[in-house]
């Protein structure tokens, strides 16, 4: 899956899927003020980005102390951290492509957008948001998976 979101990364690359920041420097304040909202949601992304790492690496932990009768648990455990860590990467990705088309709405309604092609900012967003949506069917899946696991260990898995 990770390898999947790398792909798509890489073929947004392929276009400008950037907007120029000369550009947006000159559009007005009021504008510039919400592009730093939505900046502030890349950099909360990026966090729980770096957060579920940190929880992937724990499930790491608990494997290596696990007994035998938790391993299968814990191994779906990883599965599930690593898919949330998918899913964090493809927010991440999406949380970008929304900036990037938020700055050229901007650039639009000041006529600062002249050469500026949006089909590979579509085309990112779009891919991001496929991503984002096979990323939570994955983690739904493993989700109730681990639970059901972690039922049949009794009250001492907690």
């Amino acid at each position: 899956m990770r390898a999947w979101i790398l792909i798509v990364t890489l073929m947004g690359c392929a276009g400008v899927t950037t907007v120029d920041e000369a550009r947006v420097a000159r559009l007005p304040v009021n504008e510039r003020a919400e592009l730093v909202s939505r900046t502030q949601r890349v950099t909360i992304a990026e966090s729980n980005v770096a957060t579920t790492r940190v929880a992937m690496g724990e499930a790491k932990q608990l494997r290596a102390t696990a007994s035998p009768a938790q391993h299968a648990y814990a191994d779906r455990l990883i599965a599930l951290r690593e898919a949330q860590l998918a899913e964090a990467d493809a927010t991440l990705e999406l949380t970008r492509a929304d900036l990037e088309w938020t700055k050229l709405q901007a650039l639009r309604r000041h006529h600062l957008d002249a050469g500026i092609d949006p089909r590979p900012l579509v085309a990112r967003h779009e891919a991001a948001q496929t991503a984002l949506a096979s990323a939570r069917q994955r983690v739904a899946r493993l989700t109730a998976e681990a639970e059901q696991l972690r039922a049949s260990l009794g009250p001492s898995a907690d």
